[in-house]
Parts: structure tokens; sequence; C-alpha cells
């Protein structure tokens, strides 16, 4: 008896001890000619062997860690999803020349074993990390890429340049556009930007828009220059059209709705609509759901207004606060350009405020079923001997 006893224990624990890696790329960061009192930036990845999501912290140690920012801090990574961290640098003011380091540190929360059964195990990972400081300025910036897209009658011509400030101080780059038609040389409009800081080791992109009112259907050119300072970084034509209006496309796909799906009566619910303009026209959209509760629907959520850039995926907020307990559901779509997205739905799963919780976890539930299996196996076994 003592023997079907342990073998029985044996199975349930089997997993008692369930430990995934974790790991940071790269290994190794360095930061270089960061200026005192200044800025840097990199980004790194945080991946996991786990098939099911883990909660990580990121932190510094060392003599540096007071001089580290992490954005995020804190964050869910899966075999299938990694995630990428901004390390941010800010090393004092009065501090020497030279090089320090000190290590980045990425650590799980206690891992539950499937099933449910079991001791949880934290695992992390660690990176070497080294800055060197100095007091010399660079003011040095790289135009990575200029573009322009065709547009309709009466809708804006947008600009796109990507600028990487490769120096150790913040810059303001001045960017210069003169439209004329196309293969013609009388300017017909100009437009100037210089509104737009840019930190150091960090690509910006700026968006330009020019109204097209006074232009007629057909085709131009933009010639686009940028300077920092008196430097002429980069200088480039672009071709663009003005169409018809309804030649170009609207259109949008509502990704997913996401919200918590476990809260308590009184919480306040952020619900998050991922939208993705995937058209050939800037688009303003917002999210409007519904709120059901046993087939009837209860309120009505929407979010703010947005602008969804071409090829962007915006994510529109709205909030919702349940009352009763249950299982609520939220049916919406995105609004944009006198369009309706395909509506999506998520579930807020409501427990009663300060009451006994709802089990959360399918693992949960399936460790009492092969408890009460176990149980039984033994009251037959018992029955049989006796």
């Amino acid at each position: 008896m003592c023997l079907i006893l342990f073998l029985l224990f044996a199975s349930l624990s089997i997993d008692s001890v369930h430990a995934v890696s974790i790991g940071i790329s790269p290994a190794d960061i360095r930061f270089e000619n960061v200026l005192k009192g200044g800025y840097a930036e990199k980004t790194i990845s945080v991946s996991t062997s786990s098939e099911t999501p883990v909660n990580f912290a990121v932190e510094a140690t060392g003599y540096v860690k007071d001089w580290i920012e992490f954005e995020p801090s804190t964050g869910e990574v899966s075999r299938d999803s990694m995630k990428r961290i901004t390390v941010i640098v800010k090393p004092p003011g009065n501090v020497a020349n030279g090089v320090y380091g000190g290590s980045i540190v990425v650590s799980t929360e206690p891992i539950k074993p499937e099933g449910g059964v079991g001791v949880g195990v934290t695992t992390g990972a660690a990176a070497g990390v080294s800055i060197e400081v100095t007091g010399d300025e660079i003011k040095k910036a790289k135009v990575e890429s200029i573009s322009v897209k065709d547009t309709e009658e009466g809708n804006p011509v947008e600009f796109l340049v990507s600028i990487l400030n490769e120096g150790n101080v913040v810059i303001r780059p001045m960017i210069g556009i003169e439209v004329t038609e196309k293969g013609g040389t009388e300017i017909l409009k100009t437009a100037t930007h210089s509104q737009t800081d840019i930190l150091p080791t960090r690509m910006n992109i700026i968006r330009i828009n020019m109204d097209t009112e006074d232009l007629d259907l057909g085709e131009y050119e933009g010639n686009v220059e940028v300077f920092l300072d008196e430097e002429k970084l980069s200088e480039r034509t672009l071709s663009f059209s003005v169409l018809e209006r309804g030649t170009l496309r609207k259109i949008g796909i509502l990704q997913k709705v996401w919200n918590e799906p476990w809260v308590k009566a009184g919480d306040v619910v952020k619900i998050d609509a991922y939208f993705e303009n995937t058209g050939e026209l800037l688009v303003v959209g917002k999210f409007k759901g519904e709120i059901h509760l046993n087939n009837r629907m209860i309120e009505i959520v929407e979010s703010e207004e947005l602008e969804v850039p071409v090829g962007k995926t915006v994510v529109m907020s709205s909030y919702f606060s349940p009352e009763d307990p249950g299982r609520y559901v939220v049916r919406g779509y995105v609004v944009y350009g006198g369009k309706t997205s395909e509506t999506k739905e998520s579930f807020i799963n409501v427990n009663p405020a300060g009451g006994i919780e709802i089990p959360q976890d399918t693992d949960y539930l399936a460790f009492l079923v092969s408890l009460v299996v176990v149980i039984l196996i033994i009251v037959i076994l018992l029955k049989r001997r006796l």
C-alpha cells in the first residue's frame, strides 16, 4: 500500500520543480563617447524557452546602476514573442572621464509548474555593460531615408525624413522642401521644419505634411534638403502625384481587442484596440465598443480619435468599470475615413470585490480533477485489499 501511495505521489510531483531559461541579447553592451550629464540609448532583447508567457523584471547592478533606466522595466515574454527593452544611460555631470562598468540583470517571477503543482523557480540572465564618459561634445547626424507618397486632391502630401543622431548632444535639424511640377523649374510651394529635437543615439522619423489645395491634379517633384547647422546632410528630389479623390484606398485592420481577463468588481479595466492602417492614406479613427452581460448590452465605450499613419499600428484605449460579478463580453470596431472595421471581441471575467476569487487558471482546475482521480484510485485499491 505504501508503494502505491508513493508512486501516485511521484506521478503528481515529477514536475514539482519547473524551470525555464531566459536570455539577453547582446551579451555585451557598450556605450561610447557619452557626454557627462548627457544621454544615450541602446536596445536589448529578452527571450525565453518557455512556451507559456513568463513575467520578468530588468535592473542594473554595479557602479553604473544609478545611471541606467529601462523602458519598460518589466514585461512578459514567451518562446514565440521576445521583448525589446530600451536601455537608457544618463551619467552624472560631475563624473570623471573614463570607462565604467556594471551589469544588466533580467529575472523572472517564480514560474508555476505545469498542472499547478510543485515549487516555482526563479531564473535569470545577465549582460555586461560598459559606459565611456567624455566631456567633449560631438555633433553628428545621418539621414537614413527620405520618402513621399502620392495623395488625393484635398489631402496633404506627407514627406518622411528619418534622421539618426550619431553624436552625444541633442540636435535640431532643419528640413526644407520645394515643390515644382515634374520636370519644371518654377517653385509652387515651400515648407520648412526645424521644431524636432533628436536625443543622442536616437533615430526620429519626422513627418512633414504639406497642403495641396492650390495644386492641380498631376505629377510633381519635391526637392528635400536636410541641414544640421550649416552642414547639408542630404538632398533628394522625389516624385509624387495629386490624384482624383477616391483613387487611393483607405483600408484598416482591427487586429485585436485586449484587456486584463480577470478583475474584481469596481476595478477600472483598460480596453486596448490595436488598429493597423494598411491603406495608402493617413486615416483618423476611433474605437467604439459595446459591453454585454448575460446577452444584454449594458454600456458603450469609445476611445479618443487618433491619427493612424500609413503602415502603422495604433492602440486606441477606452475604459470600463464593472459593477457586478460575471463574464462580460466586449464587442467593438473602429470607425475610420467613413468606413467601419471588422468587429472583434474580448472577455472580462469579474470576481466579487473582496470576495472569494474564482480560479483563474485552467492548470489549477486540471490539478483538482487529477487529485479527485487519484483519490478514487486509492479508494478502489483499498476496497480490493479489504
